[in-house]
């Protein structure tokens, strides 16, 4: 029998033709996606190969660059670790207990070991007889220092005119008067030496807060006190001006502006001390007393610290005109002479 013309033989056939298409459809989309996805990776592939060679080819012009310059190493390519600093309260809490070691002044600005060093601790170099308020009865030791100190200076020049205890002069009150009774014409109540010895320790007080004993007033006007300087001035100047500070030859920030100078100076310590670079001195004698009086001018120089451990100057004049000490003050002081007449000016 022909089953050709079988309609069920037909339906038949065209089934499997239907699913043979669609298998063949099916396996046609795999292969598309598959190929897809291996151009996909290749590219990814191409890319990441492109970028290797871009990184370590800058890598290696760095370091040919840097061993051609000679001044950076492997070492420069790692960063460093980050440096700490100190906060502004961590700083203040620091500064505030470390204390500087002297009286009445505190640190508030500067690194503790700067003050440690004997070069550093003081804007001028201080002997150890100027590092502390003199005491109300100097040492003959210390008179001595401060002859040796001024005796090579123009003090010296200017004291020419008095008579010398090299030439058989005396200022030993005991010996004014020979033993008939008569006066010792060697006897000078003003040598050149205790003229030079004197007027030297008046200038250190005047010049030097530390060894003055005002080295407070330097950052508290309010706080000065003038009983440590009675010793140097005569009756009549304290009576006229022992009661206005302003009146003393002492270079104090009287008006509270920072010397005019801002934040400029260093907040720790002696801040301004001076020193005598040029003396002139006049004499006076008077023939009925047998004593003389003179007028004093000096050149100075005032050195302080800056905020970054520089030395800064000014330059000023002091004036002095002086007395011998009144027979009603011998008791009150060492000194012979006294100042009657004083002025200070600071450039």
């Amino acid at each position: 029998m022909d089953i050709s013309n079988d309609p069920r033989s037909a339906r038949k056939r065209a089934a499997i033709n239907q699913k043979n298409e669609r298998d063949a459809a099916m396996l046609s989309e795999q292969t598309d996606r598959d190929n897809a996805d291996d151009a996909r990776e290749r590219e990814v592939q191409k890319r990441n190969r492109r970028k290797n060679r871009l990184f370590w080819g800058g890598i290696v012009t760095v370091l040919v660059i840097a061993a051609g310059a000679g001044t950076f190493g492997v070492a420069n390519l790692i960063p460093a670790p980050e440096e700490r600093f100190e906060t502004a309260e961590e700083v203040a809490e620091r500064e505030a207990n470390a204390g500087d070691g002297k009286e009445g002044v505190t640190v508030a600005g500067a690194r503790q070991e700067f003050f440690d060093k004997p070069e550093t601790a003081y804007p001028l170099r201080l002997e150890e007889w100027q590092l502390a308020p003199v005491d109300a009865a100097p040492s003959s030791e210390t008179f001595e220092a401060i002859g040796a100190k001024y005796v090579g200076s123009t003090l010296r020049t200017a004291a020419m005119t008095l008579p010398s205890e090299a030439s058989g002069y005396t200022s030993d009150l005991a010996q004014n008067v020979l033993e008939d009774g008569t006066l010792n014409p060697l006897f000078s109540y003003w040598t050149q030496e205790s003229f030079i010895r004197e007027v030297g320790f008046i200038f250190e007080k005047l010049l030097n807060p530390r060894f003055g004993g005002w080295e407070i007033a330097q950052y508290d006007p309010e706080a000065f006190s003038a009983e440590g300087l009675r010793d140097v001035f005569a009756p009549a100047w304290w009576e006229a001006n022992g009661g206005n500070p302003q009146a003393f030859p002492l270079y104090i920030d009287w008006s509270g502006d920072a010397y005019g100078m801002g934040d400029t100076l260093l907040a720790n310590g002696t801040r301004w001390i001076g020193e005598a670079t040029d003396l002139q001195a006049g004499f006076t004698y008077n023939e009925e007393t047998l004593q003389y009086s003179a007028q004093v001018v000096a050149q100075l120089r005032f050195t302080a610290w800056t905020q970054d451990q520089k030395q800064v100057t000014k330059d000023g004049t002091l004036t002095l005109v002086l007395v011998p000490t009144p027979e009603d003050a011998s008791a009150n002081t060492p000194l012979r002479v006294l100042v009657e007449s004083a002025s200070l000016e600071v450039n």
